[in-house]
């Protein structure tokens, strides 16, 4: 089964554009009513529709929300700038690996030049 991804509210339009040009199964929380949801919440939402979380919001890099949710995985982006074209840019750099590589069980946190992954 093809992963399906959920963009966070503080990820740009555009990075939900690029994920469907890639042909993954993406929705973004501000088409769902879920803007300002707490992070309980999108936790749940992502748990139960077996989702893999894309946010900026560091308070989703602890790495013990895997084993104490139904959340499938996490990708972090953790860019010096938060702009528009700073996350396209990034995230033109991480769908291959997404292609080729499950998110699921894993923690990633992306950076400019580098890609961590905590598996759990």
């Amino acid at each position: 089964m093809k992963e399906k991804f959920k963009l966070d509210e503080n990820l740009p339009e555009a990075a939900l554009a690029l994920f469907r040009k890639n042909n993954f199964d993406a929705v973004n929380v501000t088409e769902e009513q879920l803007a300002g949801a707490t992070d309980e919440c999108i936790l749940t939402v992502c748990g139960n529709e077996n989702r893999v979380l894309v946010t900026q919001d560091l308070d989703f890099s602890d790495i013990t929300l895997l084993g104490r949710t139904e959340i499938p995985g996490i990708i972090i982006f953790r860019l010096k700038s938060q702009s528009r074209e700073a996350v396209i840019e990034t995230l033109e750099k991480l769908i291959p690996l997404l292609k080729e590589n499950s998110a699921t069980g894993k923690i990633m946190i992306v950076s400019e030049n580098r890609i961590r992954i905590r598996e759990v």
